[in-house]
C-alpha cells in the first residue's frame, strides 16, 4: 500500500485528527512496516476480549519523549566527494563541523546610533565574564571587534576593554588572519586604516536562506558628500565603486540559484531569485573607473540646480549603466536600489 494511504487509514482507524505530527509519526509507522514482505497496512490495536483498545490506553503503552531523544539520528555527514570546491584554508573535519570550538568572538559592529554601539559595549561586558571564566588548560578566547565602531573610537575600545585583542576597521578584513596571528602571542593588534580602493569586489557573499527570494548586493563603499551629521565618511572612507563585471557576475549567480520552497511543493526547486537591491551609501553617485576607456576627460553631470561641496569627478560608467547592464542580465529580476542621493540624478 502507498505509504500515503496507510497514513490516513491509520489515522481514521485510530480517531485521530489530521495533526502534521501525528501524520508524521504514522508515515514512519507505515515505512517500517513497508520493509517487511506484508503490504498490508497495521492495524489497530485490540484488546484480549478483541475490543479496540480506547485512546488513553493506546497512548500510555505507546512511545514516550524519551523514546524519540534516544531515536533521533544525527545528522547525516556530507561524504568528501559531495563537497563542491571546498575552501583551502579549511580542513575536511572543519568544514564538517567535527571538533568544533569557539576560540575567537568576531563582534561586527556599527556607529550610526549611539544604541548600536551600546549594544556593543554590553557584550562586551558578557564575553568578559566568559572570558575570565575560561579553564586555563584550555585555548585563551579571543575577542575582536570589526567595522565603523572600531574605526571611530579606536584607542578608546583597547584602553577602555583590555579584554578586546583584535581591532579591525571596515576595510581592514583581510588582514584579520596577521592580526589573530599576533593576539595568538599574548598582544593586541589593530588595523583600522581606510583605503581608497578596497571594495571586497572578489568576495561573493555566501547566501544562507536556501528559500529566500531577495538580496542584497553591494555596489560601493564610502561617501564624498561630507555632510554635517554623518560619520560615515570619516568610518567608511572615500567613495569608491565596485566594477560593473563583478557586480554583473553576482547578479548572475543570484539569477541561477536554485530555490528551496519551505513550504511542500511538487517543485523541487525554482530558478533564480526575483529581486535584488543594489547598495551604496550614496548609491546614484556610482562611477566605474576600472576600465581605462571610459576614464575620460568629461565632467560629471549632475541633477540641475545643484553643486557639490567636492572638486568635480570626471569619467568612469556611471549609475545610469549599471542600471542597464543589471537589467538585461534577468528581465524577470526586479531591481531596486538604495539609498540615493537627489543631486546625483542627471537626465541620463
Amino acid at each position: 500500500m502507498h505509504p500515503l494511504q496507510c497514513v490516513l487509514q491509520v489515522q481514521r482507524s485510530l480517531g485521530w485528527g489530521p495533526l502534521a505530527s501525528v501524520s508524521w509519526l504514522s508515515l514512519r509507522m507505515c515505512r517500517a512496516h513497508s520493509s517487511l514482505s506484508s503490504t498490508t497496512c497495521p492495524s489497530p490495536e485490540r484488546q484480549e476480549d478483541g475490543a479496540p483498545k480506547d485512546f488513553s490506553s493506546r497512548l500510555a503503552a505507546g512511545p514516550t519523549f524519551q523514546h524519540f531523544l534516544k531515536s533521533a539520528s544525527a545528522p547525516q555527514e556530507k561524504l568528501s566527494s559531495e563537497v563542491e570546491d571546498p575552501p583551502p584554508y579549511l580542513t575536511m573535519d572543519e568544514l564538517l563541523g567535527r571538533q568544533r570550538k569557539a576560540d575567537v568572538i568576531l563582534l561586527v559592529t556599527c556607529s550610526i546610533r549611539e544604541k548600536a554601539e551600546q549594544t556593543i559595549w554590553n557584550r562586551l561586558h558578557q564575553l568578559k565574564a566568559l572570558k575570565t571564566r575560561r579553564p586555563r588548560s584550555r585555548v585563551p578566547l579571543r575577542i575582536g571587534i570589526l567595522g565603523c565602531m572600531a574605526e571611530r573610537l579606536k584607542e578608546e575600545i583597547l584602553n577602555r576593554e583590555k579584554m578586546v585583542d583584535v581591532l579591525a576597521g571596515p576595510d581592514a578584513y583581510r588582514d584579520l588572519p596577521r592580526l589573530l596571528a599576533i593576539a595568538e602571542s599574548g598582544q593586541q593588534a589593530a588595523n583600522v586604516l581606510l583605503s581608497l580602493d578596497e571594495t571586497y569586489a572578489d568576495v561573493m557573499p555566501v547566501q544562507t536562506s536556501p528559500s529566500a527570494t531577495s538580496a542584497f548586493v553591494s555596489i560601493m563603499r564610502g561617501c564624498d558628500n561630507m555632510c554635517s551629521y554623518c560619520i560615515v565618511p570619516f568610518t567608511r572612507g572615500r567613495e569608491r565603486s565596485r566594477p560593473v563585471a563583478s557586480i554583473l557576475e553576482e547578479v548572475k549567480k543570484l539569477s541561477e540559484q536554485v530555490i528551496r520552497p519551505p513550504w511542500p511543493s511538487k517543485v523541487l526547486g525554482l530558478q533564480g531569485l526575483k529581486e535584488v537591491t543594489l547598495l551604496g551609501q550614496n548609491v546614484n553617485s556610482f562611477r566605474d573607473n576600472s576600465e581605462v576607456q571610459f576614464n575620460n576627460a568629461v565632467s560629471t553631470n549632475l541633477s540641475r540646480g545643484f553643486t557639490t561641496n567636492y572638486k568635480a569627478k570626471q569619467g568612469g560608467l556611471r549609475f545610469a549603466h549599471l542600471l542597464d547592464q543589471v537589467s538585461r542580465v534577468d528581465p524577470e529580476m526586479r531591481i531596486r536600489f538604495t539609498s540615493p542621493h537627489p543631486k546625483d540624478f542627471p537626465d541620463e
